[in-house]
């Protein structure tokens, strides 16, 4: 792990069932909530981790960032928060805020993430 993904794990919460999801959402609803779905076994997901953790960082706390692992495929948990979401594919990422489903897109380019955050983050 490196240094800067070691200081980001405090920025990132982990998000293990439903209830955490909702209460997540709900909870500071005009504050950006970004979350990470992703596994260990899932190429694509081990591609954008660093450059995640890079964007945590950069964050002036207007955003919370949160993730969710599917590493075991059989944590019903996990993978039922996926199927509610909407996910299909990894890596995927969900904007939340207002207490609504913002945007949701399956990608490994950080690059994106960013700009779909800060889009986000510019609306009132």
């Amino acid at each position: 792990m490196s240094n800067s993904q070691s200081q980001s794990q405090y920025l990132t919460r982990s998000i293990p069932n439903l209830q955490e999801l909702w209460e997540n959402v709900w909870t500071e609803p005009l504050k950006l909530k970004v979350i990470k779905f992703g596994a260990d076994w899932c190429g694509p997901c081990r591609k954008v981790e660093p450059h995640y953790h890079e964007l945590i960082q950069k964050n002036d706390f207007s955003a919370s960032f949160f993730t969710v692992d599917l590493t075991d495929k059989d944590d019903e948990n996990a993978w039922e928060v996926f199927k509610v979401v909407g996910g299909k594919k990894l890596p995927y990422f969900v904007f939340f805020k207002d207490h609504q489903r913002h945007e949701s897109i399956q990608t490994s380019n950080i690059d994106i993430i960013e700009k779909i955050t800060k889009k986000h983050l510019t609306k009132k």
